[in-house]
């Protein structure tokens, strides 16, 4: 892992940058690069509902390291060996889904450290650990848990009840807000009514400022407001949305 991921976020924050991000579901690297040169300071490798496995994880992961952006991914669960595969990849962090306890956000945390901080396994041969030797394993160590993020998704009815715990874990820094599977737990139209949702941004966001910790905001619907941190919408929405509008031009429609 690059040293200095969770510094160079808060030192962009701090200079008054808001850092921005997507999402990435398209498996070729490439996308990554066209982000990067575009000026986002991050990437959200989507695990959940992309079809990445970990190779084209890992295409993404160099290219953004290369690029001199922050790669992140978005498992598929609250799992220990899910984390523990991203961050050896050299994810800097993981998104985890539908986190709703202070237990489970602890959990997650645990998943991301090696011990005795956390649960996370020891292995040399990975690309996070630069197949480093065992003279260099500590440094290693010290250098990931000191920079590994993990970022529970705030994304049900229950997560919001529980904010107020969760945001209070040790080892909890950054929130990540999610609108979609929100307004679906709580049957909300997320298109016409997305107003319905903003006390539970209000409430997450709050948490997590009233604590010290750090917020990501989706960058539309007005989930943006307060936000430390921006996702914009998902690479191929974005393709999708300039082609439609190029044909659209094209047709003069």
């Amino acid at each position: 892992m690059t040293v200095g991921a969770r510094m160079r976020l808060n030192e962009l924050i701090s200079s008054g940058i808001r850092p921005i991000g997507s999402f990435v579901s398209s498996t070729d690297p490439q996308t990554t690069d066209i982000l990067a040169a575009c000026g986002f300071d991050f990437v959200i490798i989507d695990r959940e509902h992309g079809p990445h496995d970990n190779s084209s994880a890992l295409g993404h992961i160099r290219a953004a390291e290369h690029r001199g952006i922050i790669p992140f991914i978005r498992v598929l669960e609250n799992s220990q060996t899910l984390i523990q595969a991203a961050l050896d990849l050299g994810a800097h962090g993981v998104l985890i889904p539908k986190i709703e306890t202070a237990e489970q956000a602890r959990r997650a945390v645990e998943a991301s450290l090696y011990a005795p901080k956390g649960v996370r396994g020891m292995c040399s041969a990975t690309y996070a650990a630069n197949f480093c030797s065992p003279e260099s394993w500590p440094e290693h160590q010290r250098n990931s848990d000191s920079n590994a993020i993990a970022i529970p998704l705030i994304e049900t009815r229950k997560g919001v009840e529980n904010i107020n715990e969760i945001a209070a874990v040790d080892g909890v820094d950054y929130l990540f807000f999610g609108p979609g599977d929100l307004s679906n737990d709580m049957g909300i139209d997320l298109r016409s009514e997305p107003e319905k949702l903003k006390p539970a941004w209000d409430k997450v966001s709050h948490a997590a400022h009233s604590r010290g910790k750090r917020v990501f905001g989706v960058g539309f619907l007005g989930f943006d407001a307060n936000a430390d941190l921006l996702a914009g919408t998902a690479d191929l929405l974005l393709l999708q949305s300039s082609a439609a509008q190029l044909v659209r031009e094209a047709r003069g429609k």
